[in-house]
C-alpha cells in the first residue's frame, strides 16, 4: 500500500498537512509491486510517483507498506490440487498471467 492510512506512521511533521487525511490506492500498489517482484528471489522497490501514482497529493507525507510471503512452487501446486495424490506424479505447469496450474499425468484426478 502506498499512501497514508494512519497518522501514527511517518508523522514527524504534520504541521502543514491535513491531520485527518487518509488516502491510498491499494489495488494499484499491489499491481505495481507484483509486476516488479512476483516470482523473483530478490526484489528492490523504489517508490517513484510516476510508477506508484501519488494518491494523496504532493503536500501529504506518504508511506509504503507491504506484506509478503515466499512460497515454494510445489507448495502452490499442493494447495491448488489437494485431491490429486503426490504418489500419482502431480506435475506443476506455469501459466500466463502469474497463475499456476497443476495436472496429473493422466485422468487420475478426474
Amino acid at each position: 500500500m502506498y499512501g497514508r492510512t494512519s497518522q501514527r506512521i511517518c508523522n514527524y511533521d504534520l504541521t502543514n498537512q491535513i491531520s485527518s487525511k487518509t488516502c491510498a490506492n491499494i489495488e494499484q500498489s499491489k499491481f505495481q509491486t507484483k509486476q516488479r517482484c512476483h516470482r523473483k528471489s530478490t526484489c528492490q522497490i523504489l517508490i517513484d510517483n510516476t510508477i506508484y501514482i501519488d494518491p494523496c497529493g504532493s503536500n501529504i507525507l506518504k508511506h509504503f507498506e507491504i506484506h509478503y510471503r515466499c512460497i515454494n512452487f510445489n507448495e502452490i501446486c499442493l494447495q491448488l490440487f489437494h485431491n490429486c495424490s503426490l504418489l500419482k506424479d502431480l506435475k506443476c505447469i506455469e501459466k500466463i498471467q502469474d497463475d499456476y496450474s497443476c495436472q496429473c499425468p493422466s485422468t487420475i484426478c478426474e
